[in-house]
């Protein structure tokens, strides 16, 4: 069985995400289980029951009222007074913090689920609260079937010196460094000796607390921290509490162990990951607060010290997850930390995208099968998640030139696919802050713009719908590609402006994706996506004789073009409401002849030679007929383009090994 969940949007009640979610529900699927002899049932249950898919830590913020006396013998140390009932630690209490709240993993069926909850509980010291009041009632989760509901009583646990993690905003960082002075400070110390012990393996500060501009406040926040283990910051969005200030589940990500590193022989912080996380001001801001830091670290000789980053765990939906692009972005995204819900067309391409990457862990990476995205209902279940979507990329999109029909084939997919999923997130995915949509160069494309100009962001393919279904200049081959994509981007605008919804959109246009198929992505060179097909039949010797015309003006790798679609999805407000065009520059198809000829020997006999038989795949007189301007990619979002020659050599080298 899939150890990857994968759910449906099927209506049938049989097949419904409700139903597959967990074998919890076999009771009702089922309806003799409950005839089955008890230790039968018992172990169905210890199968359904997994493991918690998230570590058992918690985020808890700080209060008030930590700080305690606690008596010392004497020890004739320095510092203390000559008497054994006057020695004190003031030490911080964490048995006074929050206690971390937890809940059953499995729903009250019957007495053998609840009999494992328990013990699930207890694998991870979870005292169980055996009587609920009115009120605890009240606030207890439930779980409604018809006309039935179901109480599923809270577990909690004290806080864990080793395992959770203390959360500091700016308000109870001041509370945490002037507590232990109020402690000493109170009547029932006078006279007494007494010594301040923190000691806090892991501690997070907000973002907001590196911006605190009280110098001395700083540098003594600085000092406390110095005798601590590693201090995270933070970035990006903020935690919003849950359950009377408790973080339930860990869900934050930590970036890295060692993004800051204290060199105690140099006496400066080294940078050791080369990712930048945040804005490029908080990543400057952080570099700054190390260089404070190190001052105190040389002043108090302390030899080791580390400063990290964190950012809430995100979990992005990218619909069309067996695309070339979708494949790629998928992949980059996880690398950088994000969870993904993708959505596929069938059983089969879910079982595709799984198998290829068996390395994740279940709950970083789940599919939904959402088999016709051309209804405007498509995508009201994959929307729907549990933590939230924080954001949604839809590349699914149909493309290829055989058209029968523009309306059923390009049109309605591609148009209804793009309301549908704005509909859907509008509705039913209120955490959802960003959209990025791909469109395409194809809703740029001008076929009257003048010889020599540059196409931009300002471009416009201007087919209507009347003129798709009506014009078969409009609706066959590249042509119906490109009036699929210029309509969707322009009902993805109008939506917009005429919903206001509370996310913010941004497109991508990128032009002709070429590059690297991700490894085990296709069954056959059959699949390869329409854009790499020239280089794949380029390769096998079908344009030996004659090299065919381009028909494109420019180009992309989809390393860089699923980046772009990354960057945009973390920058939030710094893309909404804009379109990039997404380009390295112009091309065609006798450079590529030319680089497949030169990086790989073995299959030039079967590449066209000689200018006759490559004249078709030439530039037009004079050399690329537009110029372009890729620099609001550039500069948003920091790309910087590969290289026609590396793209193409990537590309064959990929497909290397995949069967005719």
């Amino acid at each position: 069985m899939s150890n990857i969940p994968i759910y449906s949007s099927d209506p049938n009640p049989h097949t419904s995400p409700k139903r597959k979610e967990t074998t919890a529900n076999t009771a009702k699927t089922f309806p003799l289980f409950n005839f089955l002899p008890a230790e039968l049932r018992h172990q169905i249950w210890q199968f359904a029951l997994p493991e918690p898919t998230h570590p058992p830590s918690a985020l808890i913020p700080h209060r008030k009222g930590c700080w305690v006396a606690k008596p010392i013998p004497y020890t004739g140390e320095a510092g203390q007074v000559n008497d054994p009932d006057g020695n004190y630690e003031i030490v911080f209490d964490m048995s006074l913090l929050d206690h971390v709240q937890i809940h059953t993993p499995l729903l009250h069926v019957n007495s053998e689920s609840r009999a494992i909850a328990q013990k699930w509980a207890q694998r991870i010291s979870a005292p169980r609260t055996n009587r609920l009041n009115e009120q605890q009632q009240t606030q207890a989760q439930t779980y409604n079937d018809d006309n039935s509901s179901e109480y599923i009583p809270p577990f909690s646990r004290q806080f864990d010196i080793d395992r959770d993690i203390l959360y500091l905003v700016p308000d109870n960082i001041v509370d945490l460094i002037l507590g232990a002075g109020d402690r000493l400070e109170q009547p029932d110390m006078n006279g007494k000796a007494a010594r301040v012990v923190f000691s806090l393996p892991l501690v997070v500060v907000s973002e907001e607390v590196i911006w605190l501009e009280d110098e001395a406040l700083v540098e003594e926040i600085m000092e406390l921290f110095s005798i601590m283990g590693p201090v995270y910051i933070m970035v990006g969005e903020q935690l919003k509490w849950k359950e009377g200030g408790v973080q339930r589940w860990w869900d934050v990500e930590l970036v890295s162990r060692r993004a800051f590193v204290w060199q105690w022989m140099e006496s400066r912080f080294v940078e050791t990951v080369e990712e930048r996380f945040g804005s490029d001001e908080v990543h400057e801001r952080i570099v700054q607060w190390c260089e404070w830091m190190g001052r105190v670290l040389t002043k108090i000789n302390r030899t080791r010290f580390e400063m990290g980053v964190v950012r809430k765990m995100s979990q992005i939906l990218i619909t069309g997850g067996t695309g070339f692009l979708a494949s790629t972005l998928i992949d980059i995204l996880l690398s950088r930390g994000h969870n993904i819900i993708t959505t596929v067309r069938s059983a089969e391409k879910a079982s595709q995208v799984q198998s290829i990457r068996p390395d994740i862990p279940p709950h970083r990476l789940i599919i939904k099968i959402v088999p016709d995205i051309s209804l405007l209902s498509a995508f009201d279940s994959a929307v729907v998640n549990d933590p939230p979507l924080t954001g949604v990329i839809h590349t699914a999109s149909p493309f290829h030139y055989s058209i029968d029909n523009i309306k059923t084939d390009m049109l309605d997919p591609a148009v209804n696919g793009t309301i549908g999923i704005l509909s859907s997130v509008q509705k039913y995915a209120p955490t959802v802050k960003k959209v990025v949509f791909t469109s395409s160069f194809a809703a740029m494309w001008n076929p009257h713009k003048p010889a020599g100009s540059k196409y931009s962001e300002k471009d416009w393919n201007n087919v209507s719908w009347e003129e798709a279904v009506s014009s078969p200049a409009n609706a066959q081959g590249q042509a119906g590609y490109r009036t699929s994509k210029a309509l969707a981007e322009r009902e993805a605008w109008g939506f917009m402006e005429r919903e206001k919804p509370n996310f913010g959109l941004t497109v991508m246009n990128p032009s002709l994706i070429f590059g690297p198929v991700v490894p085990g992505s296709l069954r056959n060179l059959g699949e390869v996506n329409t854009s790499n097909t020239r280089i794949r039949d380029f390769v096998a010797g079908k344009f030996r004789e004659k090299c065919p015309a381009t028909g494109s003006a420019f180009w992309v790798d989809v390393r860089d073009a699923a980046m772009a679609h990354a960057v945009a999805l973390e920058r939030g407000e710094v893309t909404d409401g804009k379109r990039y065009c997404l380009t390295a520059g112009g091309f065609c198809n006798r450079e590529i002849v030319e680089v497949l000829g030169e990086e790989f020997p073995e299959v030039k006999g079967g590449l066209p030679e000689g200018e006759e038989a490559l004249r078709d795949g030439e530039y037009p007189e004079g050399g690329p007929k537009y110029g372009f301007d890729n620099s609001a990619s550039v500069g948003d979002l920091g790309l910087v383009y590969r290289g026609l020659r590396e793209s193409v050599r990537d590309t064959v080298v990929s497909l290397r090994g995949v069967p005719e």
